[in-house]
Parts: C-alpha cells; sequence; structure tokens
C-alpha cells in the first residue's frame, strides 16, 4: 500500500495529484520542483540544507521519512504522557483533537501506528469512526484489542464471532490434558491427575486462559457479563461438557485477581456469585472443604435459595452457582469431601443424616447434578432430593465403604499370616451376592441424579484401596455404567489413574470382565475418548494378565474401521509391548526348562 494513502484527505498533496500535474505540464522539471516547494515542511532555514542533501546524494524520500519516524516517536511518547493524566478533561480534548486530525491516514502504513496509539489511549471512541472501522474487514481485523472492545460494547455478534472459538479451544485444551493425546504420553501413567492440579496453576499455564483475558480486559464489566452470558448460551447448547463451567469459575477468578480495583467494585452486584467462586476456588487449592468456608458457601446457598421476590438478575444467581459447582474439578473437591465424611461416620458409628456437614455436600452435589435444568429455566428453585437419598442411598455408599475397609483389613491380615484365612474358602470377587446393589438403591440411581456422583466418587475411592476385594466396585459400577457421566472424561480419567496402580489385579477374570468386556470396551463403540482410556489402561495391564486374557484383549480392541485412522498408531504400540512381553514369558518359561534338568544357563548376550 502506498504510504501517500489518505493524506489527500488532510489537504495534502499525494502521488495522484504530482501524476495530475504531470500529464497537463510543459516542463515536467519546474512542475516537479513546484510541486516539491509547495508540499515541502514549512521551515525557511531548511530550503538551504535541502540543497546541500542533494549535493550529497540523500534522496528527499529518505530525509523526510526520517523527520516522519521523527515525528511519530514523539507523538507517540506524548499520547503516553496524556494516557496517565486522562481525569483532566483538556487532556482527553487534546486526544480527541488528535484523532480527528489522524484518523483519516489511519490506512496510511506509516502513520497508522499514530493513529492506533490514539484509539487506544481515548476513552470513548466516536461511533462515525467504529463504523468506519467494522465496515472495513481487513481495517478491523489490524486495529488493537482495545478498539475492538469499543466495538464489541454495541455489536455482539462480532463479540460473539471473537470469543466462541476461544470457548471451544479450552475445552479442547483441557480434554487433552485429561487425555494425553501424544502416543508416548498415551501410553505411559500419569504421575499425577490433571484434576488434582491446583487452579491458579491451571489458569497462568493455560494459553486459552491468558487469550481469554485480553479479550475481556480489566476495565469493562459489561464484556465480562456479556461473554459469561455466551458461555451459558454454549453450555445449554453442546449439552454433555461440563468444561465450560470450567471456564466460567476461570472467569470469574480473572476478575477477582485483576489488579483493576474499578472492574471488582463495578461487579458488587454479583457479588455472590463472586465470593462462591472464590471459596470453591480456595478448595479445590487445598483439596477439602474445611468447616468455615462449608458455613459461608451454606450462608450464600441460603440466601439465594430462600429470598422470595427476586428480580430476574437474583433469579439467575443460584443458576450461575449450580454452573459453578458443575465443574468438573470442583465436583471431585466436594465428592471427595463426601467420601471422606461417609469414612467418619463408619468410624465414629453415626449416621449419615446426623452430620450437617455431609448433608450440605449432598446439597451442593445435588446442585451440580441439576446445573443444566436451573441455568435454562430462570424460575427455577433449588431441586428438592428423596428422603431415601440421605436414609437409603448414603448408608449404602456408608455399607460398601465399611466391607471395602474391612476387606483391605482382612487381606492385609493374610498377607501377614501368608496364608489363607479359615473364613475363606473361595476368593472375595466370587461372592457377588453379598455385595449386590439393591433394587431401591438401582432405583434412586435412575432417578437423582445426585446418586450417579456420589456413586461415581465412591468408586475412585475405591480403586485407590490396597489388596485384592473387587466385590463392591464390580457390583457398583455395573449399576452405573448405563449413565452417560460414567462415560466423561473428567471421570473415566479419574477411573483410569486409579485402576492403573492395581494393573496387576487384572489377572482376575471376574475382574478384567467387569471393567473392560462389560464396561469399557462395550461402551467405547464410536466414542474415540473411551478407546483411547481402554488402551492407557490396557498398556499397564497387559504385562499381568495370562495369555488367554491377553488374546482376548488385544482382539477386543482393535480398532473399528470408523476410528482406525485415530487409534492405528496407539494399537500399532500396544501389540509391539505384546510382542515383547510374550517374548520375555518365553523367555522366563525357557530358563525355568533348563534349571529343571540340572543344565547350565545361557547368559544372555549384549
Amino acid at each position: 500500500m502506498p504510504i501517500s494513502v489518505g493524506l489527500e484527505k488532510l489537504g495534502i498533496a499525494g502521488s495522484q495529484d504530482l501524476k495530475n500535474t504531470l500529464v497537463v505540464c510543459d516542463d515536467p522539471l519546474q512542475a516537479i520542483e513546484e510541486f516539491q516547494d509547495n508540499n515541502r515542511i514549512l521551515l525557511d532555514s531548511l530550503k538551504p540544507a535541502l540543497r546541500l542533501m542533494d549535493l550529497l546524494s540523500v534522496h528527499r524520500y529518505d530525509f523526510h521519512r526520517s523527520v516522519v519516524d521523527e515525528l511519530k516517536e514523539k507523538i507517540i511518547a506524548r499520547v503516553d504522557v496524556l494516557v496517565k493524566t486522562l481525569e483532566d478533561k483538556k487532556n482527553v480534548e487534546k486526544l480527541e483533537t488528535l484523532l480527528d486530525n489522524s484518523f483519516p491516514v489511519i490506512k496510511n502504513p506509516v502513520l497508522q501506528p499514530v493513529v492506533f496509539k490514539v484509539l487506544q489511549a481515548i476513552p470513548k471512541i466516536k461511533d462515525s469512526y467504529l463504523k468506519q472501522i467494522i465496515d472495513d474487514k481487513e481495517l478491523y481485523r489490524q486495529v488493537p484489542i482495545e478498539v475492538k472492545r469499543h466495538i464489541w460494547k454495541d455489536n455482539q455478534d462480532l463479540f460473539s464471532e471473537e470469543i466462541s472459538p476461544v470457548f471451544d479451544e479450552y475445552v479442547k485444551e483441557v480434554e487433552n490434558q485429561l487425555l494425553s493425546l501424544s502416543e508416548e504420553g498415551m501410553m505411559s501413567p500419569m504421575e499425577a491427575s490433571v484434576l488434582a492440579w491446583a487452579p491458579k496453576y491451571r489458569r497462568t499455564n493455560s494459553a486459552t486462559i491468558s487469550r481469554l483475558s485480553q479479550l475481556l480486559g480489566t476495565s469493562s464489566r459489561h464484556l465480562h457479563d456479556l461473554a459469561a452470558d455466551f458461555l451459558r448460551s454454549t453450555y445449554l447448547r453442546k449439552r454433555a461438557c461440563d468444561h465450560y463451567c470450567t471456564l466460567r469459575a476461570a472467569m470469574l477468578m480473572l476478575a477477582h485477581e485483576s489488579e483493576a480495583a474499578g472492574l471488582a467494585a463495578d461487579m458488587a452486584s454479583r457479588e455472590p456469585i463472586r465470593k462462591f467462586c472464590w471459596l470453591l476456588d480456595a478448595c479445590m487449592r487445598d483439596h477439602q472443604l474445611d468447616k468455615k468456608r462449608v458455613n459461608e458457601l451454606q450462608q450464600i446457598l441460603d440466601k439465594a435459595s430462600n429470598s422470595r421476590t427476586r428480580s430476574k438478575e437474583e433469579w439467575r444467581i443460584l443458576g450461575d452457582l449450580a454452573m459453578l459447582l458443575a465443574d468438573p474439578f470442583a465436583v471431585v473437591t466436594v465428592g471427595d469431601s463426601m467420601v471422606k465424611l461417609l469414612v467418619q461416620c463408619a468410624q465414629g458409628e453415626s449416621l449419615p443424616r446426623k452430620n450437617e456437614d455431609l448433608l450440605l455436600l449432598l446439597r451442593l452435589m445435588a446442585l451440580a447434578s441439576r446445573s443444566m435444568e436451573l441455568l435454562s429455566n430462570d424460575t427455577a428453585k433449588e431441586p428438592k432430593m428423596s428422603a431415601e437419598v440421605v436414609t437409603q442411598f448414603l448408608p449404602y455408599m456408608l455399607t460398601l465403604l465399611v466391607d471395602d475397609e474391612l476387606d483391605e483389613w482382612k487381606s492385609k491380615m493374610e498377607a501377614i499370616a501368608k496364608a489363607p484365612s479359615d473364613m475363606e474358602e473361595a476368593p472375595q470377587l466370587a461372592k457377588m451376592e453379598h455385595y449386590a446393589v439393591p433394587e431401591n438403591v438401582v432405583r434412586l440411581l435412575a432417578e437423582e441424579p445426585v446418586c450417579v456422583g456420589i456413586a461415581l466418587q465412591v468408586l475412585i475411592h475405591m480403586t485407590h484401596r490396597s489388596g485384592e476385594p473387587w466385590g463392591g466396585f464390580v457390583c457398583l459400577l455395573a449399576a452405573v455404567a448405563s449413565d452417560p457421566r460414567a462415560v466423561e472424561l473428567a471421570f473415566l480419567h479419574q477411573l483410569i489413574n486409579g485402576l492403573i496402580g492395581r494393573a496387576s489385579e487384572f489377572e482376575q477374570e471376574e475382574l478384567f470382565d467387569a471393567v473392560l468386556d462389560k464396561f469399557l470396551l462395550k461402551k467405547s463403540a464410536t466414542d474415540p475418548t473411551v478407546w483411547k482410556q481402554t488402551y492407557r489402561l490396557a498398556w499397564n495391564a497387559v504385562a499381568h494378565l495370562p495369555r488367554s486374557l491377553r488374546t482376548r484383549l488385544m482382539e477386543a480392541i482393535k480398532p473399528k474401521k470408523k476410528l482406525a485412522d485415530s487409534l492405528e498408531p496407539l494399537y500399532a504400540k500396544l501389540v509391539a509391548k505384546v510382542d515383547h512381553v510374550e517374548k520375555e514369558a518365553a523367555a522366563a518359561m525357557g530358563q525355568q526348562d533348563t534349571a529343571l534338568f540340572g543344565l547350565p544357563i545361557a547368559k544372555p548376550t549384549a
């Protein structure tokens, strides 16, 4: 683009004027000299110097370009000074005058930085200027993000086009972290669950959150609220992904951690949501809900639920609280705390309904499980649970945890005695009738969404126990397997991480059938996420399986046609590992046979 763009609008002759002059003139050299005199820098002392530079072969273009660059730097420096004192209206007026004089050359590549700098600095940009920027797609793409924020305030469509891809990108980012999409990451056990990362660590190390922070800025509540509205709509439209709830919490914490006190003060009307989010964030950071924070959470919930006369804005607070609680990271924290309280009830020989903290956590889990319903209905009330959840379901979960503790203790005692217990004549896993899920519990799992959430957390807890008993785990897994939440990535990530730690126990055919045949492989027909989690477990368990189970497994997890492209490289690595395991097993068997016949065992060559 020529550097004379826009100069005509300022009354300065440009290249087209020179061309027109040369077309009609009789003496081109004289015409050029007159053009230079008429459009030169109006400084009398400069004219002799220009003649001298001509003699020194310094081109006029180079001289004028250096002058423009010098003046440009001085103007930009002056704008930086004015920005620091915008409370003085005279300084604002100076910026407005400068913008009026410079905006015509906004497309001039040399002078454009000056115009952009003024646009960034000015508190309010005229609608006529914003309209010109919107109408020119190339110019809109080039303007600084601060200018775009002025546009987005009154143009929601452009804001949606800019921010919606960021929402989707964040979900992909979290899913990649949970799934570890690289072949090497897929085939190695993770040192720690991604869901255990500190919230601030996740925010500060997220490229998508950084991008979102740049888009929203720190000075406008309107954009933050608009982004929140778009996020709610996206969450309701894409119903199967709770990671949008994670992003909602991150957006609130960005505002909370902002250095701009003005934004925090401007968000005062949303104080209950902001405080609730901050409390949850602190609980996730500490991996527990302490007594003080539990009480504060309860006070906010009570106020949001019990107001009889509420505006539409106040009605929506309950839906926002439910969305924050549906964040998978929050669900893990609340669910883990619930399991710990159930264990405490068992140790203290008390009923769950007598533990007030446990009942509040149950309330939080219930809100999380109904987040869609509460967000889609502006007049929705806090969901009421059946009393059977407290009187029947929680006691059953307590029973499972007690049985799990007893089985683990019994297993340890047998290991110490190095002999089977007289009380046991068959493997623990075979006594399924002892662990069968009662009909009333199965009914509650189907009717009360909160029950499924609690059951999933209990399953995760049981994978981290030591010892061989798996009866309760197998029966409970079968009871929840039909629920869609059983194959959500956040749950599968935790479940597989726990099972990898006990991969050696998959030599038990009953456990193999329950987890792989009847759950993972049954759910993985067209879902690459479940397939890849299955491969993670298979990679760590295959060395411990007897040959018959290994053969069954490899045949069952062979990629289907629809998923072959994405899964074939992982399957090939798994096949290579199985070959390596079988070669080692064959070599070990050969060494045993040689030893039986009293023959020397050859040392392996390097």
